[in-house]
């Protein structure tokens, strides 16, 4: 089973000189941290994903840094403005985020992550489901992330035994898919997760200084 998954999802923090600059250093400091042996995937603004995606794929690191989406509209593809298709994305990116708690707060429900994820898996998309709690949903979910409300850019991280509780009742859900934990995950408690079972972490808000993630993904 796969181990030392990072992801790192830069949300919307960053405006396009920025976030061109991000990728340039991540790129450039990459040498100097350890991915060996690590699954590591980036998750830029959809508007940013061909930029990260042809930065990357000429260098060493292309295989083994990712593109992965934010999200992913639950419609197929029609007359659907302002719209992002799983088959769009995915010409630059591998993995996609589903349900992250922010999208469920604008107004996703359980029936629209299910859209999402059978749209993601048509256009051949790895799905990350993020969630509070095991949920169980039609198709092949590659990972989910189980990100507790109250940790979620708090940095009141909750504790690796009580997340190993929430852990244990996802894989009891669905023994084949992989889990993460996210929620004010820093370079002092991140091995901790995976010390409980955890296969890997979702960084957000930490994600957004590249070097300050390069740090992350080595104490993996």
């Amino acid at each position: 089973m796969e181990n030392n998954i990072i992801v790192g999802n830069l949300k919307a923090f960053l405006n396009h000189d920025e976030l061109s600059h991000w990728i340039k250093t991540f790129v450039r400091q990459a040498a100097s941290y350890n991915l060996q042996n690590k699954t590591v995937i980036i998750c830029p603004p959809d508007s940013h994903l061909q930029l990260f995606y042809d930065t990357l794929m000429p260098t060493h690191l292309e295989d083994r840094v990712a593109i992965g989406a934010q999200d992913v509209s639950a419609l197929s593809k029609g007359a659907h403005t302002g719209e992002i298709m799983a088959q769009t994305v995915s010409q630059w990116a591998r993995y996609t985020l589903i349900g992250h708690h922010e999208r469920r707060v604008a107004g996703d429900t359980p029936q629209t992550i299910q859209e999402k994820l059978t749209q993601a898996l048509a256009g051949s998309l790895k799905p990350i489901v993020c969630l509070e709690q095991a949920e169980r949903y039609e198709g092949k979910v590659w990972a989910y992330a189980y990100e507790p409300a109250a940790a979620i850019g708090t940095g009141a991280a909750q504790s690796p035994q009580e997340a190993q509780a929430a852990l244990l009742a996802i894989k009891q859900s669905d023994p084949s898919g992989l889990c993460l934990y996210g929620g004010s995950v820093d370079v002092d408690n991140i091995h901790a997760y995976m010390e409980v079972g955890f296969n890997g972490v979702l960084i957000g808000k930490k994600s957004i200084d590249p070097v300050h993630f390069l740090k992350l993904i080595e104490a993996v």
